[in-house]
């Protein structure tokens, strides 16, 4: 059985552990860029903001 996985569940997952996946990357350079963008605003528990796309999260750290 093929598992179907969309890059937004990922990062709804990823940012429902956010205090460990943070704590755990804060100092790999990494990663620092993205953990500093997913880190400015509380995607996970405020409905009013949307989930950033993998098109508007490379824009905004230069990763592609």
């Amino acid at each position: 059985m093929k598992l179907k996985l969309s890059i937004k569940q990922v990062l709804l997952d990823f940012l429902s552990i956010w205090g460990q996946v943070h704590d755990h990357f804060k100092r790999n350079e990494k990663y620092e860029t993205l953990i500093n963008l997913l880190s400015e605003k509380d995607y996970y528990n405020d409905d009013d903001l949307s989930i950033p796309n993998l098109t508007e999260i490379s824009k905004q750290t230069g990763v592609k």
